[in-house]
């Protein structure tokens, strides 16, 4: 009976710690650093690089960036920024490719991953994050 009475409070001492986040104050969370006013621009000039042709490219963002918990899958970063949107770049003939999704992940304000196209930047886009 005790070890049912003190399993108990375990699990209600870790759901008292599940309350939702105010998303307005979810721009200042320490684990990874207030996202930059400028993010945009960072995650653009990041974009750049993977880009045949980054001249002329139009970006779309999603609203609000959102943060996410790595989890495991980077080694030394457990939670981060996801940015959404779109890229619409230029190909080699200087005609667009067609708008395409991306996902950047940045932790503080600096981005360490990107996907282009791919089913995670898809999700991410259309407010799956």
């Amino acid at each position: 009976m005790i070890r049912t009475t003190g399993f108990l409070c375990f699990l209600a001492f870790l759901a008292s710690g599940c309350a939702p986040s105010d998303p307005n104050e979810s721009r200042y969370a320490t684990p990874i650093g207030p996202l930059a006013d400028d993010y945009q621009d960072r995650v653009k000039a990041d974009l750049a690089h993977t880009l045949g042709n980054s001249e002329g490219a139009i970006y779309t963002f999603e609203p609000s960036p959102s943060i996410v918990n790595m989890g495991k899958r980077r080694a030394g970063v457990r939670y981060a920024w996801y940015v959404c949107g779109t890229v619409n770049a230029k190909d080699p003939t200087g005609g667009y490719t067609g708008a395409k999704p991306f996902l950047s992940v940045l932790s503080h304000n600096v981005v360490i991953d990107r996907e282009v196209g791919s089913s995670h930047a898809r999700e991410c886009s259309e407010g799956h994050s």
